[in-house]
Protein backbone atom coordinates (compact mmCIF):
# COMPACT_ATOMS: atom_id res chain seq x y z
CA UNK A 1 0.00 0.00 0.00
CA UNK A 2 2.63 2.59 0.80
CA UNK A 3 4.76 2.07 -2.79
CA UNK A 4 0.78 2.97 -4.08
CA UNK A 5 0.14 5.45 -1.94
CA UNK A 6 4.08 7.25 -2.78
CA UNK A 7 3.22 6.78 -6.47
CA UNK A 8 0.25 8.54 -6.69
CA UNK A 9 1.93 11.30 -4.55
CA UNK A 10 4.70 12.06 -7.26
CA UNK A 11 2.35 11.79 -9.40
CA UNK A 12 0.41 14.11 -8.84
CA UNK A 13 3.32 16.65 -7.56
CA UNK A 14 4.63 16.07 -11.02
CA UNK A 15 1.14 16.46 -12.90
CA UNK A 16 -0.36 18.99 -10.77
CA UNK A 17 1.57 21.07 -8.22
CA UNK A 18 4.70 21.74 -10.12
CA UNK A 19 2.55 23.03 -13.61
CA UNK A 20 0.23 24.79 -11.04
CA UNK A 21 3.56 26.69 -9.71
CA UNK A 22 4.77 27.37 -13.25
CA UNK A 23 1.50 28.93 -14.27
CA UNK A 24 2.50 31.10 -11.17
CA UNK A 25 6.03 32.01 -12.26
CA UNK A 26 7.17 29.83 -9.32
CA UNK A 27 10.48 27.87 -10.09
CA UNK A 28 11.40 24.09 -8.87
CA UNK A 29 15.63 25.26 -9.04
CA UNK A 30 18.36 22.22 -8.13
CA UNK A 31 21.54 23.61 -6.36
CA UNK A 32 23.29 23.65 -9.67
CA UNK A 33 20.69 25.79 -11.30
CA UNK A 34 21.59 28.46 -8.92
CA UNK A 35 24.65 31.45 -9.53
CA UNK A 36 27.58 31.29 -7.36
CA UNK A 37 25.81 34.26 -5.58
CA UNK A 38 22.31 32.10 -4.58
CA UNK A 39 24.63 28.98 -3.78
CA UNK A 40 26.84 30.89 -1.53
CA UNK A 41 23.92 32.43 -0.17
CA UNK A 42 22.15 29.49 0.78
CA UNK A 43 24.97 27.50 1.95
CA UNK A 44 25.83 30.27 4.40
CA UNK A 45 21.58 30.29 5.69
CA UNK A 46 22.20 26.78 6.40
CA UNK A 47 25.27 26.95 8.34
CA UNK A 48 24.06 30.12 10.18
CA UNK A 49 19.96 29.16 10.55
CA UNK A 50 19.62 25.36 10.20
CA UNK A 51 22.47 23.29 10.95
CA UNK A 52 22.80 24.72 14.67
CA UNK A 53 19.01 23.57 15.36
CA UNK A 54 19.46 19.97 14.02
CA UNK A 55 19.82 16.97 16.11
CA UNK A 56 21.21 13.86 14.13
CA UNK A 57 20.41 10.77 16.12
CA UNK A 58 22.20 7.64 15.00
CA UNK A 59 20.28 4.10 15.20
CA UNK A 60 22.18 1.05 15.21
CA UNK A 61 21.98 -2.05 17.82
CA UNK A 62 23.77 -0.71 20.69
CA UNK A 63 20.91 2.56 20.74
CA UNK A 64 17.69 1.94 21.67
CA UNK A 65 15.51 3.35 18.66
CA UNK A 66 14.33 6.89 19.86
CA UNK A 67 11.33 8.77 20.55
CA UNK A 68 10.01 10.84 17.58
CA UNK A 69 7.43 13.65 18.97
CA UNK A 70 4.01 13.53 17.61
CA UNK A 71 2.76 15.17 14.36
CA UNK A 72 6.47 16.25 14.04
CA UNK A 73 8.86 15.94 10.78
CA UNK A 74 11.74 13.81 10.81
CA UNK A 75 14.03 12.70 7.93
CA UNK A 76 15.70 9.48 7.55
CA UNK A 77 19.23 8.71 5.84
CA UNK A 78 21.03 6.16 5.76
CA UNK A 79 24.79 6.65 6.74
CA UNK A 80 27.74 5.01 5.41
CA UNK A 81 31.25 5.30 6.43
CA UNK A 82 33.90 4.37 3.49
CA UNK A 83 36.64 3.55 6.11
CA UNK A 84 34.81 0.29 7.20
CA UNK A 85 34.18 -0.24 3.46
CA UNK A 86 35.22 -4.31 3.92
CA UNK A 87 32.49 -4.83 6.63
CA UNK A 88 29.30 -6.20 5.25
CA UNK A 89 27.26 -3.75 7.93
CA UNK A 90 28.78 -0.88 6.86
CA UNK A 91 25.47 1.25 6.30
CA UNK A 92 23.31 2.75 9.39
CA UNK A 93 20.66 5.02 9.99
CA UNK A 94 20.53 8.28 10.70
CA UNK A 95 17.53 10.38 11.84
CA UNK A 96 17.11 14.45 12.28
CA UNK A 97 13.98 15.99 12.99
CA UNK A 98 13.28 18.90 11.81
CA UNK A 99 12.66 21.57 14.48
CA UNK A 100 9.42 23.50 14.64
CA UNK A 101 10.42 27.19 14.10
CA UNK A 102 11.33 25.69 10.84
Amino acid sequence: KAHALMTVQYDTFKNYVLPALELEGIERLTFNDLTKEQREFIEEYFDEQIFPVLTPVAIDAYRPFPMLLNKSLNLATLLYDEKQAEEENRTKLGIVQVPSLL
